[in-house]
């Protein structure tokens, strides 16, 4: 493994190399013979258990799921038999009730050949990267349900005239399903990625971003309920801009606003439009900063999510790179009452009029 540094047989520990933030990553082992488990502190604490309280396979099965289960024991019996390194991802409930996802990697450890003597991995805590990847799939779905839904109603609506006449209003109705058709899969190209060449170009498309914005409130809503979200919005808003990258950017300012804010506590998200810039405001209620701070406030804030061990698949730093990448920037700030607010800017797209008063 080349981000830990192990020593057996007397005894472990664990230098980790990629990470910035140990808090949500632990290391574990399983003796093969006796199936004895040992984890870190660090696990332990994710795990919300005592640091004295003795951890066997029995406390592993309590907080999975059968499903999740079966799926580890099928990835532990090749890693015993093939030697077979794994990587999986695992649902659990901690014993306080909170649902928790894990990243869990396996590698079998030999000194000998034949069966091996241990196996020793990590687990991950990527609870907020699962909820950024649903609420963005949660964004694409709401997007494409009207156009899917026309198309299934104009295709009913063909197949209902075609037995009765055969004219210009048969023609017309295709005409119009062909073209939604082809909107869907402009809209569907929108949000396809490329992994093989991460330098590829960006997907500049317009949209109107206070839509985006509607929808994701909407949806984070349902993730958050005990949260209360506002709204400031100073009228439609049009970039041109990677639409799939600047609602990640969106959600990641949201989740790691609530990440910093006290529980229960409302979050407002604003839109004000400028002369050629438009700015969008993230605020909730935490004395990150103190009143009389100066400098980068911005890295501050990445630093404070950091120490959170929140994972870094949600931070800020990856917003960021998303807005200014972009053309934008990003920056921190003070708030009302002992708040902060976090912004990006965009550069505003006038075309035909849209962004004009």
């Amino acid at each position: 493994m080349k981000n830990a540094v192990l020593n057996y047989p007397d005894s472990y520990h664990y230098t980790a190399i990629e990470h910035k933030s140990d808090d949500h990553i632990g290391y574990w082992k399983i003796d093969t013979e006796t199936e004895k488990l040992t984890i870190c502190p660090s696990l332990r604490r994710i795990l919300e258990l005592q640091n004295n309280q003795p951890v066997d396979m029995v406390d592993v099965i309590s907080i999975l799921r059968f499903p999740q289960l079966l799926n580890l024991s099928r990835e532990y019996q090749k890693a015993l038999i093939c030697g077979q390194q794994f990587d999986i991802r695992l649902k659990v409930c901690t014993r306080k009730g909170e649902v928790k996802w894990f990243r869990v990697t396996g590698t079998p450890y030999h000194r000998r050949w034949g069966k091996p003597d241990k196996i020793i991995g990590t687990a991950e805590d990527v609870t907020q990267q699962v909820v950024a990847e649903r609420l963005g799939f949660a964004v694409m779905n709401h997007e494409l349900r009207s156009p899917l839904t026309l198309i299934k109603l104009n295709t009913q609506s063909a197949m209902n005239m075609l037995p009765f006449e055969f004219n210009k209003r048969v023609s017309q109705t295709l005409s119009i399903l062909d073209m939604q058709t082809d909107s869907m899969i402009r809209l569907l190209e929108e949000y396809r990625i490329s992994t093989q060449d991460q330098s590829s170009r960006h997907r500049l498309t317009e949209f109107e971003l206070t839509k985006i914005i509607d929808v994701i409130i909407g949806e984070i809503r349902t993730t958050y309920p005990s949260h209360k979200f506002e709204q400031s919005i100073d009228g439609p808003a049009w970039v041109k801009a990677d639409k799939h990258q600047i609602i990640r950017a969106l959600i990641s300012y949201l989740i790691n606003s609530l990440n910093l804010s006290a529980p229960a506590s409302k979050i407002t998200i604003g839109l004000i439009k400028k002369e050629t810039m438009v700015e969008v405001a993230v605020s909730g209620t935490g004395s990150i900063f103190a009143q009389d701070k100066e400098g980068d406030l911005f890295k501050l804030a990445e630093a404070r999510c950091a120490r959170l061990g929140k994972g870094s698949a949600s931070g800020l730093s990856q917003a960021r790179n998303i807005i200014e990448s972009q053309g934008g920037q990003v920056k921190a700030g003070c708030y009302e009452n002992r708040g902060f607010v976090l912004y990006f800017t965009l550069p505003i797209h006038r075309t035909a009029g849209k962004n004009l008063q």
